[in-house]
Formats: structure tokens, C-alpha cells, sequence
């Protein structure tokens, strides 16, 4: 048999039975059951789904040939791989390779517009075992099963890259298949060639069977919630007690079982906040971790379990871990909550779970709602995410509102997001929300809400307010306060009224020199639904402001105001700025990614297709990569579609 050939096969199995044990030694026997969805409607919503069990997924995914799994951090994923991994050991032509995505943040070469050949290969560096061996065979190749884990851990820009190219290896070599893990997030593939699964809470008869064969002598608390993901009944079943939210969960396993004291946890935490900053990703340089601890505590947590080392990087055993010490750290350091610090602790919006357990380690509700607030400054989404701990009924009331309201934006992927982040809300309140039909109803359900609290009844006088409604400019100005959530809710308000000529000056000069970020942006937000040329012209200057959220909502606002013109030459003459901004190189990657959702509006004004094609011919003609070429070859499909 010639070098490459059968023959070199067997050390990489050999290879893949290291990762699995490195995973599951001394890991509870946990039986998972998963749900195969048809839509991402239906996944979020946990509805219409058809039951599987993980023994079925090895079969499941040799047929289909690539796989999404997509569920709640903590829910076994990482264990349903390695799992697989382990039992696709005993297939004879079949050779399971990991791929950890956590760790191509290590390697020097970005992800993020890298084209599809560098982002295969940045794969292929990180996996388990070399493939050459088979890529190169030229006899029959045996069947590749890439188990990708962690699709969440890196940048959103960086995880479409990530799936674009895992799909590109499974369309070139037929012999490969795919299964990769990811939070629960609405990702651009498509489900023709993708199944969709999501891995189930545990049953009630699982913890216990669990519980029991642990031999656990303490009794199960009547709540189980937190039990049924397998990361925290894992947890609960090495210490000494259990826990009402996961943030508590961990703390008590940080200390019981890896022996961890207050000051060590303050250290990490630091240390946990500062390496999200410099290393952008879940993994980080052991000299850098031990210098910055101490050699006795980095030896506890190896020898714990709790953090892992390999090829000079260091990394936790699981991301929550990483996510609730850095938590840990920000919780505890109000004066830097805002965007930046939001976007170092959630890798640029990849993952929410950090800011979750920042609000479960805030017992005062009143700091809970600042917290909550500030997030919302920032990302609408991450704000619902976070809604967990002790949080009050009436900013539960509030956010969701106001995601509810965006469900009518004439912008779809904002109406599509909005909408995710009602199906995931486990209150009742966001399902109550989905299923009303009209803005009207919505006010009438808020206007029923009963709340003593002031706050909250002075933000309901403004959310209610009616549409077109006459809007002066003592009223405008209420998008410079401080209280975001009025802010933000006022600026919506604003889209949707009549401005006065003074109101409507008064918001254009706020766009251009607002005092801070958050008050231009939330004015150009504004300019979006004002079609005259004085709006086009601030959001032109806009979308060169120095702050990179102005500018993304500066484009946003600036395509709906292109599609609100009457007339389809004053549109078109709008689209020749975009355009020139394109040739010119003046769209960065955020405000790249804000403008493909923007130029899909709902409904579509006449001829909407026929102005944005050239524009769009212009992004194909300028993206360096294939995929970026696909991305907005999508984009004008669904334009066309729609149209």
C-alpha cells in the first residue's frame, strides 16, 4: 500500500481516542436526547420537533452529511462530540477528527475576511490529526467525520467564515461529513444542505437516575431547573450543595471542589476579563496566565480538571467557567459597563452567556436594572439574553417590549432577530408578545401592566404614545438623557411621529455632535424614517463618524431612508453614494454586515430590486474572498425573492 494510503490510518483513530478520553474520563454517564427542527423558528421556539436519540447521531450525520447543533450553554454539547467521536471509533472507514474552533484564535492569521481557502486550512491546522493522508489518497478514501466544537467562540463575521468553509470542505470531498456545535443563534446556511438539531433539558427521571448512581446522599432540591443541563448537574454532584442559577453553580464548584479562595477567584477574574481583551478568544498564553496568577494556582486548577493546556495555550475546561470569572470582574466594576467592556466580554457579540451570570452574581435588583440598562445601550439582544436573577418584573416588561415592537421594523433581519429573542425568553411574556398581531396591541397589553413603580410608568407615557403624533423639539431632546432606556424607547417613538421642522434640526444636529456615542447614534436611528435631503445629507457625514456604532446605525438609517424616497431617481441617486462609499473603501467589516441586513427591507418599495443590484455588483466586485462574493450573492437572492 502506497504512503498516504490505509495503511497511515490507523494512528489517526488512534489520535481521536485521546481526544475523546482527554474529554469524558471521570465525566458522568449522561443520557442525552436531541430535537431535529425543519426551520430556526422552529428551534428557538422548541416547537415541531422530532426526537432523536445521540445514538442515533452518527447515523444521522454520515447520511445527511452536515449537521448544526445548536443549544443552551451547559446542555452536554462538547460531550455529545466526544461521544460520536468515540463511537464513530468503531466504524471501520470511518476517521473522526476534532476541531477545537475555540483555539484558531491562537493562530496569527485572522478569520474574519480571510477568503475560504485560508479559513479550510486555518481549520485544518487546529484539528485533532493531520488529513493530508487522505485529502492527497488517490485509492478510495476512507469516510472523515469533522466533529467542530464551539462554532459561539468566535466572532459572528468569524463563525459565518468558519461555516462557509466547513461547508466547502463537505461539497468538495464527498467523503467528509460535519457536525458542528453553536450556541442558539440564527446562523446564514442553508437547510438544504444543513440539519438542524438542538440537544433537550434533561428529564426528571434523568437527574435522578444520575443523582442517585453518583451515590448523592444530600436530597434534590423540588427546583431542577439548573439540574437539567448536564455542565451544572456534573457540577452539583462534586460538591457539597446545589444551586438555584448557574453563576451560584459555579462558584460553589470553583470553591468545594477546586479549592479556590476569594482572592484567587478576584485574581481570575481579572485575569479572565484581561485575556478576552488581549487574546480575543477563549484561549491564552500559559506564561502569559501564570504570570499574571501565580504557578500554585494555575497547578490547582490543572490538576482540578477545571483548565487545560496544550502547545504552550491555555484554556478552561468549559467556557462558563471563562464566562462567569470574567462575569466576576465586570460585575463588580460599574464605571467600565458599556460597549466596550460588553464587547470584550462577549467576544464582539459572539456569546451572552458571560452577561447572564453578571446579572446572576447581582443580587440588588436596582443594580441589576442599571446593569440591564447599559446592555440595552448597546445590544437589544444581549439585553434579553440577560434577562435572568433578579431582575424586575417591570424591566423584564420593559425590554421585551421593546423588542416586540421592533417586529414591525421594515428591516427583516432586525424583525427575525427581535423575534428569536421573544421565542428564547422562558418568562411567558415573550410568547404572550409574539402572538399579538399589530403595534396597537401591543400598547394596549403595556398599557395593562400593573406596576407602582415610577420609572417604569413614565417609560410606558412614552412607549404608548401614538403613532404620528406631533413631535416638538423640547421632546426631541430627551434622546440626549442619560437613561438609555428612555433614550432608546424615545428614538423609536421619534421614527414613527411627526417631527417639527425645529424637532427634526434639532435631531440632525445631535447626529453630527451629539456629547456622547450613544446620542448620535440614537439620532441617526431617528434620521432613518425622515425621507428629505437634509436627513440623507447628516447621515452621509454620519457614516464617517468616529465611533463604529454611529456609523453602523448611520448606514442602516441611511438605506432606509433610500427606500423611503418617493421618487425612484432621488433612491437611486442615494444608492450612488453607497456606491461611492464602496469604491472608495469607506464601509468597514461591522458597517459591511449592518448594510446586507439593511438593503433586505419588508415590504419592498417599487423597482427596490432594480436600484440596489448595481450596488450590490459593486460589493460582489470588491469582496476579496468567495465568501464574501456569496454572502451578497445571498443577499440579492433574497431581494430578488421577496420582490
Amino acid at each position: 500500500m502506497n504512503e498516504g494510503g490505509r495503511g497511515s490510518w490507523e494512528p489517526l483513530k488512534e489520535e481521536a481516542a485521546k481526544v475523546a478520553a482527554r474529554i469524558l474520563t471521570d465525566r458522568p454517564q449522561i443520557h442525552l436526547n436531541l430535537g431535529v427542527a425543519d426551520s430556526y423558528e422552529d428551534l428557538l421556539a422548541s416547537r415541531s420537533l422530532a426526537m432523536t436519540r445521540e445514538e442515533d447521531l452518527l447515523e444521522l450525520v454520515m447520511e445527511r452529511g452536515r449537521i448544526i447543533v445548536s443549544a443552551e450553554a451547559g446542555s452536554g454539547k462538547t460531550w455529545l462530540l466526544a461521544r460520536t467521536m468515540r463511537a464513530a471509533l468503531d466504524q471501520e472507514i470511518v476517521i473522526p477528527v476534532w476541531i477545537s474552533i475555540r483555539t484558531l484564535s491562537s493562530l496569527d492569521r485572522p478569520i474574519s475576511g480571510a477568503n475560504i481557502g485560508a479559513v479550510m486550512n486555518s481549520l485544518l491546522m487546529v484539528a485533532s490529526s493531520h488529513l493530508n493522508s487522505i485529502l492527497t489518497y488517490s485509492g478510495k478514501a476512507p469516510r472523515v467525520l469533522l466533529l467542530a466544537d464551539g462554532l459561539n467562540e468566535v466572532a459572528r463575521d468569524g463563525a459565518e467564515a468558519v461555516l462557509e468553509a466547513l461547508d466547502e470542505l463537505a461539497g468538495r470531498y464527498p467523503f467528509i461529513s460535519v457536525i458542528v456545535t453553536d450556541r442558539l443563534v440564527r446562523r446564514p446556511i442553508s437547510l438544504h444542505r444543513w440539519k438542524l438539531l438542538t440537544v433537550m433539558p434533561l428529564s426528571q427521571d434523568e437527574v435522578v437516575r444520575v443523582w442517585t448512581e453518583a451515590g448523592e446522599t444530600q436530597v434534590l432540591p423540588q427546583n431542577i431547573s439548573i439540574l437539567r443541563r448536564p455542565f451544572f448537574l456534573d457540577a452539583a454532584i462534586s460538591v457539597d450543595s446545589t444551586s438555584a442559577s448557574g453563576a451560584e453553580a459555579i462558584a460553589i464548584y470553583l470553591q468545594q471542589r477546586v479549592g479556590l479562595d476569594n482572592d484567587a477567584l478576584d485574581r481570575l477574574g481579572d485575569a479572565a476579563f484581561a485575556s478576552y481583551g488581549k487574546y480575543q478568544g477563549r484561549s491564552f498564553a500559559a506564561q502569559w496566565f501564570t504570570n499574571e496568577i501565580s504557578a500554585a494556582v494555575v497547578d490547582t486548577l490543572l490538576e482540578a480538571g477545571a483548565l487545560r493546556t496544550r502547545s504552550g495555550q491555555m484554556w478552561y475546561s468549559h467556557h462558563l467557567l471563562h464566562d462567569f470569572l470574567a462575569a466576576r470582574y465586570l460585575r463588580s466594576s460599574p464605571s467600565i459597563w458599556g460597549p466596550a467592556a460588553f464587547g470584550v466580554i462577549t467576544l464582539n457579540a459572539a456569546s451572552f452567556d458571560a452577561l447572564r451570570l453578571m446579572v446572576e452574581q447581582i443580587p440588588e435588583e436596582r443594580r441589576c436594572d442599571e446593569l440591564i440598562r447599559s446592555i440595552y445601550d448597546w445590544n437589544y439582544f444581549g439585553a434579553a439574553y440577560a434577562l435572568a436573577g433578579h431582575v424586575r418584573d417591570e424591566t423584564r416588561w420593559m425590554i421585551l417590549a421593546m423588542l416586540a415592537d421592533k417586529r414591525w421594523d421594515p428591516i427583516a433581519a432586525t424583525a427575525a432577530t427581535v423575534t428569536d429573542a421573544l421565542r428564547i425568553d422562558g418568562s411567558g411574556i415573550g410568547q404572550r408578545l409574539l402572538d399579538l398581531g399589530s403595534r396597537q396591541e401591543l400598547m394596549s397589553v403595556v398599557q395593562d401592566v400593573s406596576s407602582a413603580d415610577d420609572d417604569f410608568n413614565r417609560w410606558r407615557d412614552v412607549f404608548t404614545l401614538p403613532d404620528g403624533v406631533r413631535i416638538d423639539r423640547s421632546m426631541a431632546e430627551g434622546l440626549k438623557q442619560e437613561d438609555s432606556i428612555i433614550g432608546w424607547t424615545l428614538a423609536n417613538v421619534l421614527r414613527r411621529s411627526e417631527l417639527t421642522a425645529d424637532a427634526l434640526s434639532f435631531v440632525i444636529e445631535i447626529s453630527l455632535s451629539g456629547r456622547a456615542p450613544v446620542e448620535r447614534w440614537r439620532a441617526v436611528h431617528v434620521l432613518g424614517a425622515q425621507a428629505v435631503p437634509q436627513a440623507a445629507d447628516a447621515l452621509i457625514e454620519a457614516m464617517r463618524d468616529s465611533d463604529q456604532w454611529v456609523r453602523y446605525g448611520a448606514i442602516r438609517s441611511f438605506v432606509e431612508v433610500a427606500a423611503r424616497s418617493d421618487q425612484v431617481s432621488q433612491r437611486d441617486r442615494l444608492i450612488s453614494v453607497l456606491i461611492s462609499f464602496v469604491q472608495q473603501s469607506l464601509l468597514d467589516m461591522r458597517m459591511q454586515g449592518e448594510l446586507a441586513k439593511a438593503l433586505d427591507i419588508r415590504p419592498q418599495p417599487s423597482a427596490w430590486a432594480s436600484s440596489v443590484a448595481p450596488l450590490i455588483q459593486q460589493l460582489i466586485g470588491a469582496a476579496s474572498d468567495p465568501i464574501g462574493q456569496r454572502k451578497w450573492t445571498r443577499v440579492m437572492s433574497s431581494i430578488v425573492s421577496a420582490s
